[in-house]
């Protein structure tokens, strides 16, 4: 099931960064699940910790991420936030913001300002933000992949202690990085480091968990 499927991934995910010495995500402003899709994609799920209010993260495969939800027992999404236009990333938009009308609720789709993205509701610039519970979501465009391409930063002001989630897209994965479809890695490399460090506690050593998806 989808529940089984996401404890296992999640529970590599940690050993992984257990050895490579990785933050304790317990020490994280945020919950972040995975939710497995395709043979080699995850979804996420992203909650709150003071409010419990969520979001799906790039739920290209909206049968996954809703059998996730009624597996897991998780609170319905305020919204769906897509780092880009490629469809392992979009595809579960429209569906999933849909089925949750037809629920009576409202998803919001939050993403990219800087290229076409399906259903979106909220088109961010760099630096702009969106609210989740007691989280900051704030956008950093990080074109390379695709022009438009933006990574997500969640902080928390009432804990600023605790270490912000960034979920890359397909800028950067825990061994390489996404492919340099509408950019080159010099502007990617620029584009991504710029954006962050301007970031509070974001640069090179910091504890900042990185939830990354995609394939190379």
């Amino acid at each position: 099931g989808g529940a089984a499927a996401a404890a296992a991934a999640m529970s590599a995910v940690n050993a992984y960064a257990e050895v490579i010495g990785l933050p304790d995500p317990n020490a994280a402003c945020a919950d972040v699940e995975l939710i497995p899709f395709a043979s080699d994609n995850y979804a996420y799920y992203l909650r709150c910790r003071s409010t419990g209010a969520a979001a799906l993260v790039d739920p290209a495969d909206p049968d996954a991420a809703l059998r996730f939800l009624q597996d897991t027992g998780e609170a319905a999404p305020q919204a769906v936030l897509c780092t880009h236009k490629h469809g392992d990333h979009q595809g579960g938009n429209v569906p999933i913001r849909k089925f949750f009308e037809k629920e009576g609720g409202d998803v919001d789709v939050v993403s990219t300002s800087y290229e076409p993205i399906d259903g979106v509701t909220l088109a961010m610039k760099n630096g702009e933000q969106y609210t989740l519970g007691g989280l900051t979501v704030t956008a950093l465009h990080t074109p390379c992949h695709t022009r438009g391409h933006v990574c997500f930063l969640v902080t928390d002001a009432a804990r600023p202690d605790a270490a912000p989630v960034l979920f890359a897209g397909d800028t950067l994965f825990v061994g390489g990085c996404g492919r340099f479809f509408e950019g080159t890695a010099t502007s990617g490399s620029r584009a991504f480091w710029r954006r962050c460090r301007r970031r509070p506690r974001f640069s090179a050593g910091t504890s900042t968990r990185l939830a990354t998806l995609g394939s190379p």
